[in-house]
């Protein structure tokens, strides 16, 4: 009974380790590149955003930094 339980435990690892980082590695490396956008105004580097847009303080673009 043991054995078998042995068995099962790591062939459902086995499973989980090479199946699990195929199928999830591209959707999470996509939303880091998205979280990791940065823009700031180059006038007022205090004024950021996480996509381009217009600075409220000068109406200057925002740049990507």
């Amino acid at each position: 009974m043991l054995r078998k339980l042995t068995a099962v435990a790591l062939a459902v690892g086995v499973v989980g380790v090479f199946a699990a980082p195929g199928t999830t590695s591209a959707a999470t490396s996509d939303s880091r590149a998205d979280a990791a956008d940065v823009y700031v105004c180059p006038m007022h580097p205090e004024v950021t955003d996480t996509r381009p847009s217009a600075c409220p303080k000068c109406k200057m673009k925002l740049v990507k930094k």
